[in-house]
């Protein structure tokens, strides 16, 4: 049945070894039998009846938000495929974070230098497409600041839930905080639709966001399905990014950096806290290097003495 599932799961190497941690025996089940075609759920009970003595309607829910099974509509009609390893990793990683920690480390880190390439290579097709700031065809399409990020939130008018980082959960190269993921998309096939995230109020959203921008973390976002805080370390679309030569471009930058030396006292919070290294400081003096700056605006919410500002 290993065999099997390794093929219809879309399975690679670097995940194997922890492949019963990601799939369940009865999900493994279901996995050997379906066939790539698409199921509806009278369909899908069946078969489930037919391999485990289980509640078919509820192990099929449970399914899909373990993300073992997408949903598409055709017809009007909601229809169910099978997933496959790059997708439920990534469910699994973010929701599951004890069992994923428990994996060794250098087996982590080659899964995540994998799903970063993967990540890369099904981006392609989506920014070629282009960057529209008003409704973009990628996620963390651009940059954006922290009152555009707090503007966006006031103005929404659809729910807010609230997610752990899949990059940083994933990816796990820092310390900063993990929770931090704003979501709009309820459509299907979204975490809000598996059953995943806790809807917050928009107070509730802004303090988030805010706590972020002190701790290190960037805002970006595509307006209509999420604002995203991550820092470059952890940050897919950042990493895709830079395999892609795609700096700067995605996220984009539409944000440009003016540094007052005069103003500045070279406290050095902007060092700290920038993630391009655009600022720097040695013997106590700050210095800034524009080609290293993407644009992410955090410097200018941290500066204490308003040197750093935007250019209009």
């Amino acid at each position: 049945m290993k065999d099997k599932i390794i093929s219809q799961f879309n399975v690679p190497e670097e995940i194997e070894s922890f492949i019963d941690k990601m799939l369940l025996i009865d999900e493994q089940k279901l996995i050997s039998k379906m066939e790539d075609k698409m199921y509806s759920k009278n369909d899908l009970k069946q078969l489930v009846s037919e391999l485990i003595d289980i509640d078919s309607e509820n192990f099929i829910a449970s399914c899909y938000k373990r993300c073992i099974l997408n949903k598409v509509i055709e017809e009007n009609e909601v229809l169910y495929v099978l997933s496959d390893s790059y997708q439920r990793l990534g469910v699994f990683a973010q929701f599951e974070q004890d069992i994923w920690e428990g994996i060794d480390g250098d087996i982590r880190k080659r899964v995540d230098e994998w799903y970063v390439n993967e990540y890369a290579k099904k981006s392609i097709e989506k920014i070629e497409k282009g960057n529209d700031r008003e409704q973009s065809n990628i996620e963390n399409a651009y940059f954006i600041s922290l009152e555009e990020a707090l503007d966006l939130i006031d103005k929404k008018e659809s729910s807010i839930y609230l997610l752990p980082c899949n990059c940083k959960t994933m990816a796990k190269n820092c310390n900063k905080p993990q929770n931090v993921c704003v979501q709009f998309e309820t459509g299907i096939n979204s975490m809000i639709d598996r059953g995943w995230g806790v809807k917050i109020s928009k107070d509730e959203a802004k303090e988030l966001i805010r706590n972020a921008n002190k701790s290190g973390l960037m805002h970006s976002s595509e307006c209509e399905s999420a604002l995203c805080n991550c820092d470059a370390c952890c940050c897919y679309p950042i990493r895709a990014s830079k395999i892609l030569g795609m700096e700067k471009q995605w996220p984009k930058k539409i944000h440009e950096i003016s540094w007052n030396k005069e103003k500045c006292i070279s406290c050095g919070k902007c060092s700290k806290i920038c993630n391009f290294g655009a600022f720097t400081i040695e013997n106590k003096v700050v210095s800034f290097n524009n080609e290293k700056c993407w644009g992410c605006t955090i410097c200018k919410d941290n500066c204490p003495t308003n040197a750093i500002k935007l250019k209009f």
